[in-house]
């Protein structure tokens, strides 16, 4: 399954699946288009992984070369509740719920993907398919979603939190930061 879905996501997880479906949808490059990611440690490191589907394990999403290309989420700390300017937070009030989110994508050889003869225009190529999806090909979702920084190369960057290894040629990796919000009464 290219997108693995949760049966009855909420709130961000709804949120996130429906971008998620989009770029499996759009992205023919992607093997693997995943969700939120959750925190795990073990062995002294911290790692990220993703739910792959009813009945199977969790998936480690750490930079390997097990899935040619996949792409998943990950929820940055702080979540803000936000009322319309006049509204105070009382209990018929939902509010617009803001979060910190970021978008990883890895592949550990570009030149598989097939995008075009040179490294670096494969790279661009990347970058400039996933802005397309991520600032045009939301205008119907329920939700908002504004980058606001991109890494790429730098691997540590890209994976801020989770222990992980020195990225080497032909790999490349992409972090894209982004403020997700939606209204709470549309996800809950």
């Amino acid at each position: 399954m290219k997108t693995p879905l949760l049966s009855d996501p909420k709130l961000i997880y709804k949120a996130i699946q429906q971008i998620q479906v989009l770029l499996g949808a759009k992205l023919d490059f992607l093997e693997k288009s995943f969700g939120l990611c959750e925190i795990r440690e073990r062995d002294d490191k911290t790692i990220p992984t993703v739910y792959q589907g009813e009945n199977l394990d969790e998936y480690e999403v750490s930079p390997k070369d097990d899935i040619k290309a996949f792409c998943f989420w990950d929820k940055l700390d702080p979540i803000e509740a936000v009322y319309g300017e006049d509204q105070q937070p009382i209990k018929s009030t939902y509010a617009r719920l803001r979060y910190r989110v970021a978008l990883i994508f890895y592949t550990h050889d570009i030149k598989k993907l097939k995008l075009a003869t040179d490294v670096r225009q494969s790279k661009t190529i990347v970058m400039q398919k996933f802005l397309k999806v991520l600032q045009r090909g939301l205008l119907t979702a329920q939700s908002d979603l504004v980058i606001t920084t991109i890494f790429d190369e730098d691997i540590q960057q890209i994976y801020e939190g989770y222990t992980v290894t020195p990225m080497k040629q032909p790999q490349y990796a992409i972090r894209f930061e982004c403020d997700l919000s939606f209204n709470e009464s549309c996800y809950g």
